[in-house]
């Protein structure tokens, strides 16, 4: 038994000696590429501190898109204040308040009125 435990030991060490070195392997070769690719990389860093590139672009289509957003941001924005100043009459109707005392109010007011233009024109009479 002490047999079939040692080698069943013996072979899982040598399937992990196996992986270790593969794996050594993969990380050897990733260390060359990565010290390649710096290699590339300041290359092409020193190549573009010697380049002077100069560009000349045309932002026209670019500006006059903007200011057409700003625009019509612009318009946005006044019909939303125009659409918040509403009258407070308009308010009031468009609330769920009771209705009756404005017609009260407006047909009290009208008998007043009605009242002192009445008395006004018999007193012009006498």
């Amino acid at each position: 038994m002490n047999e079939d435990k040692m080698e069943t030991i013996e072979l899982a060490v040598r399937e992990q000696a196996q992986e270790l070195t593969k794996i050594s392997q993969e990380i050897s070769s990733v260390t060359e590429s990565l010290n390649l690719l710096r290699h590339e990389v300041t290359s092409f860093s020193e190549k573009l501190k010697k380049q002077n590139v100069t560009v000349n672009t045309d932002t026209r289509a670019i500006e006059s898109k903007l200011d057409g957003a700003l625009l019509n941001m612009n318009h946005m924005i006044e019909r939303a204040l125009n659409k918040m100043r509403t009258n407070v009459w308009q308010l009031y109707f468009q609330m769920n308040g009771p209705k009756w005392t404005v017609v009260l109010l407006v047909v009290l007011t009208f008998l007043f009125l009605a009242y002192n233009l009445w008395s006004n024109f018999i007193s012009l009479k006498k």
